[in-house]
C-alpha cells in the first residue's frame, strides 16, 4: 500500500502504532549452555584448538580473558566464553 508503514518496523515505533504488549527480556548466566556442547570440551587442549578456530590470532587473549588450567575447568570456561559471545553478537553483527 502506497503511504503505509506496514513492514516497516522502524517507522511504526517512531509513530508509536506498535502493539502495547508486555515483553520479558532478559538473559542467565549460563545462556549458552542451550546452543554449546560443553560436555565435549573435556580437555583444556580441546579448549585451545577451539578457541584458535573461533579467535583466530586472537585466541591466546581470549584463554587470558577464560582461562582453563586445568581439564576440569575447561567446560566452564567453555561456556562462559560462548556465553560472552552470545551476550555482545548482536553489538558485533551491527559493528560491520
Amino acid at each position: 500500500m502506497a503511504g503505509s508503514s506496514h513492514g516497516q518496523p522502524a517507522k511504526i515505533y517512531m509513530e508509536g502504532k506498535q502493539a502495547r504488549i508486555p515483553v520479558i527480556a532478559g538473559s542467565n548466566a549460563d545462556e549458552a549452555s542451550v546452543f554449546a556442547q560443553s560436555g565435549n570440551m573435556k580437555t583444556v587442549l580441546a579448549y585451545n584448538k577451539y578457541l584458535r578456530a573461533q579467535a583466530g590470532r586472537f585466541w591466546e587473549e581470549e584463554f587470558q580473558a577464560y582461562p582453563a588450567r586445568s581439564d576440569a575447568e575447561a567446560p566452564t570456561q567453555f561456556l562462559r566464553f560462548r556465553t560472552t559471545l552470545l551476550r555482545t553478537a548482536r553489538g558485533r553483527w551491527r559493528a560491520l
